[in-house]
């Protein structure tokens, strides 16, 4: 009999564990990819159902943060994510643990950037490190992270960041609709879809995006502001 009672007891913990997970609701927008959200192409992270579904969404969330930790790799380069995967970081975090981002993670700290990267929602047209080297060189990019250049790395980050969050999706959406954006420095920045190719003032922008708690890290092979 008391194993009965046993057995009935924890039945009835289990049933009301289900029916309170049936009724967690969605959120639009998420901080931790590992919580079973994921990238529905708009630009934010939903939860991928509930109730039965939400083990299922743990896992998703998982693979997910695996695939970020591998790598990508896109035009020859691989791009690892950063220490904590997907949007739990902030698009400095992101930018920071990236090795390949190195030098544009330097650029933040010299601007004083730290805290704008960290908060409100942007998105970065981020150039890696052989790619900023190539597009300004190495003299140019190490006066950037000295102190001396603080107020012109500021504007060269205002100068390949937008307002908003955009994942590739919809960036190439908006290329497909004729749509210019306006970068933090008030330049035009042109988008153009060419087949499955998106250019940023015809710099390619690889495959390569991490999302962040505000905003998206997009990978570019090169600068997409105008050179002077």
């Amino acid at each position: 009999m008391k194993f009965k009672n046993r057995f009935i007891r924890m039945a009835m913990a289990f049933a009301i564990v289900g029916v309170v997970a049936t009724q967690i609701p969605a959120r639009p927008s998420v901080s931790l990819a590992a919580d079973g959200y994921v990238d529905n192409g708009n630009g934010l992270l939903t939860l991928k159902g509930a109730g039965g579904a939400a083990v299922g969404g743990v896992l998703v969330g998982a693979v997910y943060g695996a695939i970020v930790n591998a790598g990508k790799t896109s035009g020859g380069a691989t791009i690892k994510g950063a220490g904590l995967p997907g949007a739990a970081s902030s698009i400095y975090e992101v930018i920071s643990g990236t090795p390949d981002f190195s030098d544009l993670a330097k650029l933040i700290r010299n601007s004083g950037s730290v805290d704008k990267f960290s908060q409100g929602s942007l998105t970065i047209f981020a150039p890696t490190n052989s790619a900023l080297a190539k597009a300004l060189g190495a003299n140019k990019v190490g006066l950037l992270g000295e102190a001396a250049g603080s107020d012109e790395a500021k504007k060269f980050l205002d100068s390949i960041t937008v307002a908003g969050s955009y994942n590739l999706q919809r960036l190439k959406d908006a290329a497909s609709q004729g749509k210019t954006l306006q970068s933090l420095s008030g330049d035009p920045l042109v988008l153009k879809l060419e087949g499955d190719k998106l250019t940023v003032n015809g710099i390619e922008i690889l495959s390569n995006e991490y999302p962040a708690s505000n905003g998206w890290v997009l990978s570019a092979n090169g600068v997409v502001a105008a050179q002077d």
